[in-house]
């Protein structure tokens, strides 16, 4: 079971499927972290339950924008942490992410609305670190880039900026 948490809305994935729940309301959150706390309950002792909080993409942008990727994280995040068990592991991709965008890392697209491959390569690593595990280093995958790649904030509003601008697309 993988879990994100985004500041709008928690949605969870389970086998293949997956639902959208409103978290405005605090309740939501709480019966949420209930559901967690229970999946977490009922693995084997050595199993671990991980859940992620994302921020929504509509806030990294802003964040991004501003150049103030450190302020991602919302009271939304801090009240999933607050309200979930002490048996789910939580990794904030607003932290993991955050950190090495300040750094220069090139974490974020800016002409889509996704983590780049190796932002989502980060989050995954910080997970399975939580689970006792390592992956590959990210430069040991064979990776082909895309250049000049417009994603889909491009195509829905496309921009001179952004067209000047392009992402390049790791594909691994």
């Amino acid at each position: 079971v993988n879990s994100f948490a985004q500041n709008l809305g928690i949605r969870m994935y389970y086998n293949g499927t997956s639902k959208l729940y409103n978290t405005n309301e605090r309740k939501t959150v709480q019966q949420m972290s209930a559901i967690f706390d229970r999946y977490a309950s009922a693995l084997p002792d050595d199993g671990t339950f991980v859940m992620t909080v994302v921020p929504t993409s509509s806030r990294v942008t802003q964040f991004m924008a501003q150049k103030k990727p450190e302020r991602m994280t919302s009271d939304t995040e801090s009240f999933v942490y607050a309200v979930t068990g002490d048996k789910v592991e939580t990794v904030s991709a607003c932290d993991v992410l955050s950190e090495r965008t300040v750094a220069g890392e090139y974490m974020f697209f800016t002409t889509d609305m996704h983590w780049t491959p190796e932002g989502a390569y980060y989050v995954v690593r910080e997970m399975l670190s939580k689970c006792g595990k390592e992956p590959a280093a990210y430069t040991d995958f064979n990776i082909a880039k895309e250049y000049p790649f417009l994603g889909t904030l491009y195509r829905d509003n496309p921009t001179k900026q952004m067209k000047n601008n392009p992402d390049t697309l790791d594909i691994i």
